[in-house]
């Protein structure tokens, strides 16, 4: 891969090396995809809401919690009901509501609104 990279479209490598590198650049790649995506679910479980919506969130996440959308956020986090407030559980990945579906979902009347005050 280096010498194909440092030479470029070069006639001195020959065409075997280049689809040797080519070769090694793909399992190189998969590879990477591979590191990537068992960070990102690492101490992560998958659950369901109770509007079947699927997550991916922290390990400790437990039935009756609760997944919200903060107004002005990027991400969607999980809490937990204690009391009259709210525990930050961490953050989530629900499919259908990651790249602002929420506020349309909401203006349907399908969501709402509330106010949690967070510990």
């Amino acid at each position: 891969m280096y010498l194909v990279r440092a030479l470029g479209n070069s006639s001195t490598v020959s065409s075997e090396i280049k689809a040797i590198a080519a070769e090694a650049e793909r399992k190189h790649e998969r590879e990477e995809w591979s590191r990537s995506a068992n960070g990102a679910s690492k101490n992560r479980i998958f659950a369901r809401t109770s509007s079947v919506y699927y997550v991916l969130g922290p390990v400790v996440i437990e039935k009756g919690d609760v997944v919200c959308v903060l107004f002005g956020g990027r991400l969607l986090f999980c809490l937990r009901s204690i009391g009259n407030r709210y525990l930050l559980v961490g953050e989530c990945y629900t499919h259908g509501l990651m790249e602002g579906e929420a506020l349309g979902i909401m203006a349907r009347g399908k969501l709402s609104e509330k106010e949690f005050e967070i510990s």
